[in-house]
């Protein structure tokens, strides 16, 4: 698959569901003060998309995602690119 960009809804949709999520880390801190001073730090796992639909519809120009499809030798269990895969 070669996504150049593109601004309709489905398509962003399914570009962005295709290349799936990531687990991000995310720390917050909090300092309050007042009578008595607090502060705190908060650490979460988080998960987010590798490219949002928003992200996609903005892509830059000269950017492109190209997704290749993988083959697996069945003898050796192998897995490598498609040898039918051409490049200009």
């Amino acid at each position: 698959m070669l996504f150049l960009g593109g601004k309709e809804n489905t398509t962003l949709k399914e570009i962005s569901e295709t290349l799936g999520r990531e687990t991000i880390d995310l720390y917050n801190t909090s300092d309050t003060r007042g009578q008595s001073r607090s502060y705190g730090i908060n650490f979460q796992k988080v998960g987010k998309e590798l490219m949002s639909r928003d992200e996609l519809a903005v892509m830059d120009g000269d950017k492109c995602i190209l997704q290749l499809r993988l083959v697996t030798d069945t003898q050796s269990g192998m897995t490598s690119l498609a040898h039918n895969v051409q490049m200009p």
